[in-house]
């Protein structure tokens, strides 16, 4: 009798317990298919927006060419150079319209397709390498003004850094040379560059401004009898980093990062 009732109990308790299995089963199964119905609502929509963005690109582009640039979204860097660009794009009669983002769930984002068609098309028309040149130049003619951009960490100026000798680099040895005169016993090389000094940065969040400070330097010097003149580099290249020019505009501006280091070369 009891071995009755033990199997009696098994039983109720296992078809309860394949009933519950197939209620759960039924739900995520009704659940992805709404899902996907979803989805596939979405992408519809996605597609008639970009269709008719597409078009508008087109049609406006009979009469004005246009640029937007795209950045990492949400959150990517704005260009830092749109006045430089705004002028230098007018020179060429195109539009600078700003820059845009898509969104991280994979939907629509609004206006996207006319963005990038406008785009296109005047890169198509100009060349993708005039295009670039012009956003480099607009780049560089900032730095003139705002040099602590070199230093910033941005979207649109990885390219300054990239390579063993970096554009930012060259571009912080021409403003420190502007100023920077050798000492009379100053052996030179023939080749020029295998000589450097590189300098450790960091920022001083103690004051009132986010002003650049070294932490440390280290020296290459191919005549050893160059290395007399460390400590007045070291105080030139402190005195060149301590000046207004590199003193972030606030908080925002580094916290992505900024550029922990440079080199400054030698002849």
């Amino acid at each position: 009798m009891k071995s009755f009732l033990f199997l009696l109990a098994f039983f109720v308790q296992t078809v309860v317990s394949a009933q519950i299995i197939s209620v759960e089963d039924s739900i995520k199964n009704q659940r992805e298919i709404e899902y996907k119905q979803l989805r596939a609502n979405i992408m519809k929509v996605s597609a008639e927006s970009c269709t008719r963005d597409s078009i508008r690109a087109v049609n406006d582009f009979k009469i004005t060419n246009k640029l937007y640039i795209s950045t990492p979204g949400p959150g990517g860097s704005d260009f830092p150079a749109t006045q430089e660009l705004g002028k230098l794009l007018q020179k060429q009669n195109i539009y600078y319209g700003g820059t845009w983002s898509g969104n991280c769930f994979g939907t629509y984002s609004t206006g996207e397709c006319y963005y990038i068609y406008s785009t296109k098309l005047t890169e198509e028309k100009f060349g993708k390498e005039a295009i670039d040149k012009i956003l480099k130049q607009a780049i560089f003619e900032r730095i003139q003004k705002n040099p602590i951009i070199i230093f910033e960490y941005n979207d649109h100026t990885e390219w300054l850094h990239e390579g063993e000798k970096t554009v930012a680099d060259s571009l912080l040895n021409n403003l420190f040379f502007k100023k920077f005169k050798y000492p009379k016993d100053y052996k030179e090389k023939k080749q020029s560059g295998q000589s450097f000094t590189e300098a450790t940065v960091t920022v001083d969040f103690e004051q009132d401004k986010l002003n650049l400070v070294i932490e440390k330097f280290s020296h290459h010097f191919t005549e050893k009898e160059n290395e007399k003149f460390i400590p007045q580099f070291e105080k030139q290249i402190t005195d060149f980093i301590n000046s207004d020019n590199f003193i972030f505009q606030n908080q925002h501006s580094i916290n992505e990062g900024f550029k922990r280091s440079f080199k400054i070369y030698y002849k």
